[in-house]
């Protein structure tokens, strides 16, 4: 039995038994945030903001402990990571949030701390909320495997005139994608494992299929025959045009293609239990390195994995939280197939991943109210990541008060320049953490929840970690903005979490400045 194979297998045996051990057997209609991530057509859920309306006046003993815990960071000129690097410790998987897709400090935060966990904690492998046939592109720029790409913008280029590009198409990644492939090269030079990128996302449905289909051309021209077959489906009624997935899904729930459902994962799933059996037991795995093999049965289940998530996004019935759980298995299965992959092929070195996403993403769903309800779609990455990786797993969340943001006005629509954003709800974790840093005097503090290896709070950590169990209002904003909403308490950027519970540290960066894309436009300037 080969490795992707045999590898498949624990997968399913580990999510099964996740599911099970935590009670999570019976589906549900599931619904909240709006729109982190996903369009607003669909519709928006009253997500219960409750604490929303609460008093802001602080107690001084809150504000206190608070004070006490925090610790300043410095500032985005040199942040001082030492203490979070302590409560990372030897973990082997290190999330690193944001509480918006468009603010310049939590990607240059990032970008510090990814480099110092290269560079101190050998950290080998940087996964992203993106496309995976993307961050190949970028990947290849970065190593020393030879690229196309003259630079790092060009490598980038895949994420042009893809929605949300500014997220990848920025100045502070492009300096990130830059000294990696620096790090990479010296690296090598050396004799030292290059670090490698990974896209987690499920969105590139069409190329991935491309994908597929081109791999198949070189090792079995058969065989691609049969998937261009199989994966015609996914574009039956817009042949002459680009296809859309959405509209795929509104077809497959209301259109031509309502009641195929288990027809068509058929299909697709017989195209990848075939790549993987002829990559393991037939003649491809002689014909293509380890690395295109991967890159084929990844592309493959992104197919299987976006075809369901296209179409619940169009079922009401399955909006919401069960498309959001279906990416994030997805990731979490992406994680570990990757990890399971460097650990085979990575030279003897013990992989360790950082993987950059959204704080909705990253942290604990089972911390939120969502992830409370015990519903069977209910979680996310960082909870299966946890449950994965109990003692070796660190989340890092990230939040701020008040600064300019780029996003869109809706899905789809060009990114603009937002200024002026504030979160200063009532009662929210936003409007606590701007009192104590007002307080405190310091714009970027540190609280810490967890340390690896089971290390003991002190006492002032251990008294913050029990208030902060408290659900509050958290700011979550994705790549829609909803800007003259936000002090409402709007339901797509609002949502009541346990912020000690979902986070083991947590990055405050008082003021922000938006980040800046490639490619601006008229709408951005």
């Amino acid at each position: 039995m080969s490795f992707f194979v045999f590898f498949d297998f624990v997968l399913l045996f580990t999510f099964f038994f996740f599911q099970a051990e935590d009670g999570i057997r019976d589906a549900q209609e599931s619904r909240g945030l709006g729109d982190v991530y996903k369009r607003q057509e669909y519709g928006e859920a009253d997500v219960g903001m409750g604490a929303a309306n609460s008093a802001t006046e602080y107690a001084p003993e809150l504000i206190g402990t608070l004070k006490e815990a925090a610790k300043p960071l410095g500032n985005s000129a040199k942040w001082d990571l030492a203490a979070l690097l302590d409560n990372i410790g030897d973990s082997r998987v290190v999330l690193l949030g944001e509480s918006t897709h468009g603010t310049h400090e939590f990607y240059k935060f990032r970008a510090d701390l990814t480099k110092a966990l290269i560079e101190q904690k050998g950290f080998n492998a940087l996964m992203l909320e993106a496309d995976w046939p993307s961050c190949k592109r970028v990947h290849r720029y970065c190593s020393t495997e030879g690229s196309m790409d003259q630079t790092g913008e060009e490598a980038l280029g895949s994420f042009s005139g893809n929605f949300p590009e500014w997220m990848w198409r920025n100045g502070v990644f492009l300096d990130l994608v830059d000294w990696l492939k620096a790090h990479n090269l010296a690296t090598a030079t050396a004799g030292g494992q290059e670090v490698s990128v990974f896209g987690l996302d499920l969105y590139s449905m069409y190329d991935s299929l491309q994908a597929v289909v081109d791999y198949l051309e070189i090792v079995d021209p058969d065989a691609a025959q049969t998937a261009r077959e199989a994966y015609a489906v996914l574009s039956q009624g817009q042949e002459g045009s680009r296809p859309e997935p959405f509209k795929y899904g509104t077809s497959a729930v209301s259109g031509e293609l309502r009641g195929r459902e288990s027809q068509t994962q058929g299909q697709l799933q017989q195209v990848l239990a075939s790549l993987q059996r002829e990559n393991a037991e037939g003649s491809y795995g002689f014909m293509m390195p380890p690395a295109d093999q991967l890159d084929s049965e990844q592309n493959a289940e992104i197919v299987v994995s976006a075809e369901e998530y296209y179409r619940k996004s169009a079922d009401r019935e399955q909006g919401g939280w069960v498309t959001w759980s279906t990416r994030d298995q997805h990731m979490a299965t992406t994680v570990m197939r990757v990890l399971q992959y460097l650990q085979v092929f990575g030279g003897g070195t013990a992989p360790k991943v950082v993987l950059w996403a959204h704080n909705s993403h990253i942290g604990d769903a089972t911390a939120t109210q969502v992830g409370q309800r015990g519903g069977f779609s209910d979680w996310n990455l960082g909870q299966l990541m946890r449950s994965n990786f109990p003692g070796e797993c660190h989340a890092v969340g990230f939040g701020s008060a008040k600064g300019d943001l780029t996003a869109a006005e809706a899905w789809g629509r060009p990114h603009r320049h937002f200024k002026g954003f504030q979160d200063t709800l009532a009662g929210s974790v936003g409007s606590l953490m701007h009192k104590v840093s007002e307080e405190m005097m310091h714009g970027d503090l540190l609280l810490t929840f967890n340390k690896q290896g089971g290390r003991e709070l002190s006492k002032a950590e251990e008294a913050a970690r029990v208030e902060l169990e408290t659900p509050r209002p958290e700011c979550m904003v994705g790549v829609v903005f909803k800007h003259d909403q936000v002090q409402e308490g709007c339901p797509s950027h609002f949502m009541n979490c346990s912020l000690s519970k979902q986070f083991d540290s947590y990055v405050w960066i008082d003021q922000t400045r938006a980040l800046e894309p490639l490619d601006r436009g008229a709408e951005w300037n």
